[in-house]
């Protein structure tokens, strides 16, 4: 619905560039594919599954004013502390929230950094207004918000995201096109095999999926869950081939390849978490399963909605409810969940912390001194589980800090403290000559560490010269300014420090041998066609790769190597070449399909490449190699390039990193409010974490109400809209009042 808005900004004169906010990659992908099925190539998307080449060629392009429409998660937005940083000089005419009702749901379990989009996006747009007198637009989208009730998502999103009096448009939830199949399972006498009695009922329900070929997509809620059943299902049937997983914890490029295999028909099974869900676009699914809830109605909402997309199908939702379900909805809960004596204990640490540092600092009297950088790892043992890896622990004392702040603010309209929302290095990597090192640890002690002695590559404790020198800036702004090398910042007149980036390699056993296997197979392919002067389409560069072995059997690992080959050969040309000869011509088809010239001047590309990666491979120590940037210098974008293309080939791993020891800054505004809470902690109420327990019991209770009232697919839609405009049945009310949240 926004692309249309977005595309007519873009025909302005000022060509004005929409951002879209979007939570998952999946959903990303998609709506990038569907406008670009409708002709329409000015949309990209910025993720984490996007190789460093594809992501510079990219952010470029948005500059050059190529791309219109931006597509990006929240991470990424918040990650930056300056959005030029990925738009260059654009000039934004629209953010668009996609899925908007996770601002006020996954937010507060999941994915913090939502709470913060308003508070930045408003930060954009005064500096829009009062650089370029220009303002922007803010739309919110989504099929699943809550309007009104107990469980308000409509007015929650609105003061969240500092809207004011926005237009509203309110569409319908029912699908007439969707029929809702509930059964109630009864225990079978002298039977306590839950598990396996699912199964052997899923089993059953895939069997005739496949027999009247019924594209089916089964979720479950937990990956654990999916593996034991796909053991299940290899050691019981034949069919185990054609079925297809898709889960957040798969290899990116396994994921996308079982993604691939779905939406085209060669598999007519998905079994999923909830990761394949918002706006996944796949029209022709026509049955929905669960083996289980997923979450709460508005999951269930948004999942059964995947079925019947296509004009004309009609689709099945189907559940085979057993009352033991709902341990995994109380599960996934109690693991998200924060408990009160958590945010007491994260209380206790920032008011110790802040003591220390005002001992230390007492002669600093300046506001900044109220400032802090914490690593996350001063409040791990507060949330530590061996069910948690460390990224759901890092994001469950961001989630902790912001209930904090977010629940002062909303009962006394001021907080104790200030939270930053993404973590920053405060250890930085520089090449330092000896005489600079040696003054630097004259004047900052214990701040500088050599960890290469040939090319002088140096820790740096970021935090300590910001104490000592630049307490009068923000931290990201110090950072900032140190590595633009700005005049402004007193240290970068004092002393010259170029940054670093340490890469962390890691190759193949037969990283060479397989690199000339795919290098002289691609480059007999472009000189033929040089010589023939005939133009190639991606298929049949493709199709060619798949005959090495790092890519047979493989073709969307080749697909994805020849988007990075082509979007490297455009970089280089741009960036890297000194020659000024063409080395590829492109046209469009009539089916909106690419095809591709290749010129002589390419030769100098494959020189490039081949000497990049014999640099990589004989200048890295024990998998370590330190990246130097000039001023104004393009090493770093030049050996991203170059790595990207290595990765897509299979023949290493890399990650870049300009630092370490990830560190939250808190600025405490006032202690005492701190010092109340520990004194008596007894008395302390988080409101925020109410309102969480208090929405999962009425959502419990409302899926309870509708799997076990034994209603008709039409009675079902009738409760869903009534809940969804905030009325809930009188019963549920009543249920959930009464009820108490087990301890889990």
């Amino acid at each position: 619905m926004f692309q249309v808005p977005a595309i007519y900004l873009a025909k302005k004169p000022e060509k004005l560039l929409t951002l879209v906010i979007s939570p998952l990659i999946g959903l990303m992908n998609d709506q990038v594919q569907g406008l670009e099925k409708r002709h329409y190539y000015g949309a990209k998307t910025i993720n984490s599954d996007i190789s460093p080449v594809l992501k510079q060629d990219i952010m470029e392009k948005v500059k050059d004013g190529i791309y219109d429409i931006l597509y990006l998660s929240p991470e990424t937005l918040l990650a930056r502390s300056d959005v030029e940083q990925l738009i260059g000089n654009r000039t934004i005419g629209m953010i668009v929230i996609d899925e908007a009702h996770i601002v006020t749901t996954w937010g507060k379990q999941f994915r913090p950094d939502y709470w913060y989009l308003g508070d930045h996006i408003r930060k954009l747009r005064k500096r829009q207004l009062q650089e370029k007198q220009r303002d922007l637009v803010v739309a919110t989208f989504t099929a699943t918000a809550i309007y009104h009730g107990k469980e308000d998502m409509y007015e929650e999103t609105i003061d969240s995201l500092h809207m004011i009096e926005p237009i509203t448009y309110l569409g319908y939830v029912r699908r007439e096109d969707i029929k809702i199949t509930i059964h109630q399972i009864q225990k079978v006498s002298g039977r306590f095999e839950y598990e396996l009695d699912k199964f052997d009922r899923l089993r059953d329900i895939i069997q005739g999926s496949l027999l009247m070929e019924k594209k089916t997509l089964i979720y479950f809620p937990t990956v654990s869950l999916i593996q034991r059943f796909q053991e299940y299902i290899q050691s019981q049937t034949d069919f185990y081939q054609d079925i297809a997983v898709y889960h957040g914890r798969m290899d990116k490029v396994l994921k996308m390849e079982n993604y691939k295999q779905y939406l085209s028909g060669n598999k007519l099974i998905m079994l999923a978490t909830k990761a394949f869900g918002m706006g996944i676009d796949i029209d022709d699914i026509k049955r929905v399963v669960h083996f289980a809830p997923t979450g709460n109605v508005c999951d269930y909402v948004q999942e059964i909605g995947r079925a019947a997309r296509k004009p004309g199908l009609d689709g099945e939702a189907l559940y085979e409810y057993d009352k033991r379900d709902f341990k995994f909805i109380n599960q996934l809960h109690g693991l998200s969940t924060i408990r009160p004596y958590q945010l007491i204990g994260v209380i206790a640490k920032i008011e110790a912390l802040y003591c220390q540092q005002i001992r230390k600092y007492q002669k600093n009297y300046t506001r900044k001194r109220n400032a802090m950088l914490l690593d996350a790892e001063n409040f791990s043992y507060l949330f530590s589980n061996p069910m948690h890896d460390e990224g759901n622990i890092i994001n469950k004392v961001k989630t902790a800090l912001l209930l904090i702040q977010k629940d002062f603010e909303k009962r006394r309209g001021f907080s104790p403290i200030v939270v930053r929302p993404i973590p920053m290095y405060s250890i930085g990597y520089f090449q330092i000559s000896p005489d600079v090192q040696h003054r630097l640890r004259m004047e900052y002690h214990q701040t500088v560490k050599e960890i290469d002695k040939v090319h002088h590559i140096c820790q740096v404790m970021l935090d300590n010269i910001w104490k000592k020198s630049a307490q009068h800036l923000s931290f990201p702004k110090f950072k900032y300014m140190l590595y633009a090398a700005d005049p402004a910042l007193s240290f970068n007149k004092s002393y010259l420090i170029r940054p670093a980036y340490c890469t962390r390699l890691t190759f193949h056993p037969d990283s060479i041998d397989r690199f000339y296997d795919i290098w002289n197979l691609l480059k007999n392919y472009v000189y033929t066609h040089i010589i023939n002067g005939t133009y190639v389409s991606k298929i049949e560069i493709s199709t060619i790769l798949q005959k090495s072995a790092a890519f047979y059997g493989h073709p969307y690992k080749a697909d994805n190597f020849c988007e990075i080959l082509l979007s490297s050969i455009d970089t280089y040309r741009r960036q890297f070449s000194h020659n000024m000869q063409s080395i590829l011509r492109t046209k469009y088809l009539m089916n909106g399909q690419m095809e591709y010239r290749f010129l002589s001047p390419i030769r100098n590309y494959f020189r490039w490449a081949e000497n990049t990666y014999h640099s990589i491979f004989n200048h890295q120590l024990d998998g370590r190699l330190y990246l130097v940037e000039e001023r104004n210098g393009h090493i770093l974008k030049e050996y991203s390039t170059a790595l990207g293309i290595f990765e897509a080939m299979g023949l290493l791993d890399f990650e870049i990193s300009g630092g370490d020891a990830s560190q939250i800054y808190i600025y405490v505004n006032q202690e005492q409010a701190l010092k109340n809470i520990i004194s008596h902690p007894q008395t302390y109420h988080n409101t925020l974490l109410e309102e969480i327990s208090e929405r999962h019991r009425i959502s419990a209770r409302m899926l309870t109400y509708i799997y076990e009232g034994g209603f008709s697919s039409e009675e079902i839609w009738n409760l869903l809209e009534d809940y969804f405009l905030g009325r809930v049945p009188p019963v549920v009310e009543d249920d959930w009042k009464t009820e108490s949240l087990p301890e889990l």
